[in-house]
């Protein structure tokens, strides 16, 4: 079954002709037709009874209807969560500073990063400024003291 045919179910469901739904969604009456018929075979089930007003749905069909608004419900809360976590920055974040900057500004600056940024993992690394100076292609950020 594709998320299409439960939107289908649930457009023929909420509009109750196969006329209206095929209208609604711009496709021919016989292509709704058809695609009902096959989601009926599909799961071996009379999912609408056809009367002369309107599309009742039967018991099998009634459960088939719930189990699409669940799908169609997971589905959209799926791609929110994947769209969200698309525009999250994630991994981690290498940084090397002397011991005075890393106990006297990092605190409150990587307090505010964390709480922004909650899926970046920091690497800290503190040490004398030569050593990082030396070694500062190792990390992305480098803090140090220098004199002038």
């Amino acid at each position: 079954m594709k998320i299409d045919d439960y939107l289908l179910l649930l457009k023929l469901n909420e509009i109750g002709t196969i006329r209206g739904t095929a209208k609604a969604i711009l496709i021919s009456q016989p292509a709704v037709t058809q695609r009902l018929k096959w989601i009926e075979d599909h799961f071996d089930a009379i999912i609408f009874i056809r009367t002369q007003k309107k599309l009742q749905p039967t018991p099998a069909g009634e459960l088939i209807l719930a189990h699409a608004q669940e799908v169609i419900k997971r589905e959209q809360t799926l791609e929110a969560n994947l769209s969200q976590s698309r525009n999250q920055i994630q991994g981690t974040l290498s940084i090397a500073c002397s011991s005075l900057v890393s106990q006297r500004f990092l605190p409150a600056i990587l307090g505010g990063f964390t709480a922004e940024y909650p899926k970046v993992t920091i690497d800290l690394v503190t040490g004398i400024s030569e050593d990082i100076k030396q070694n500062h292609r190792d990390y992305h950020v480098c803090v140090i003291r220098g004199r002038s």
